[in-house]
């Protein structure tokens, strides 16, 4: 699905992409020692490479979050990461940390594969940090299969994610 979205992208726009996959990086969970608070810019007190993947989200002007929807919730590593952009967030505000801000307007992406239903849940922590960082928000659902061979063999979905790739470029 994600392959087919990027190519619809690049039909459209021209495109240079880095996946991460943070389901095969090494991260630790946040510690909630809120040492990133006291910085103005993006920090993280541990030394793994979330840091590094952070400061790659917040240069991108498009960040696409594709996984599948596992017990009506994200995967577990992913919800991971998502818990660490703790480290972007400006705490006398509740917005974004300056850094984040500086860099402009960004563009979220979720698609999700699931069994019949559950991607509404297990996007909620995504489309809040869209929110909170006054981020646009935008997500595709394919349903029928929480494992990419059978989405994938479908090409009528694979279709649907290269016209929503086309659609996310002439908005970005």
């Amino acid at each position: 699905m994600l392959e087919n979205f990027l190519k619809g992208l690049a039909s459209k726009k021209q495109i240079e992409n880095h996946i991460v996959n943070v389901c095969k990086e090494q991260l630790n969970g946040c510690t909630g020692c809120l040492a990133c608070k006291n910085h103005k810019e993006v920090y993280c007190s541990q030394n793994d490479k979330c840091s590094e993947i952070m400061k790659e989200f917040v240069e991108a002007d498009l960040v696409i979050f594709a996984f599948p929807i596992y017990w009506y919730a994200m995967p577990g590593q992913l919800k991971l990461f998502i818990d660490r952009t703790v480290m972007m967030m400006d705490w006398n505000t509740y917005s974004a940390k300056q850094e984040v801000l500086d860099k402009g307007k960004k563009t979220i992406v979720a698609l999700t594969t699931c069994g019949s239903s559950g991607y509404d849940r297990g996007v909620f922590e995504i489309k809040e940090i869209a929110s909170l960082f006054g981020y646009s928000f935008n997500e595709m659902h394919l349903t029928g299969g929480s494992d990419n061979t059978s989405i994938a063999k479908d090409t009528n979905k694979m279709k649907k994610a290269y016209d929503f790739g086309e659609k996310i470029a002439q908005k970005i």
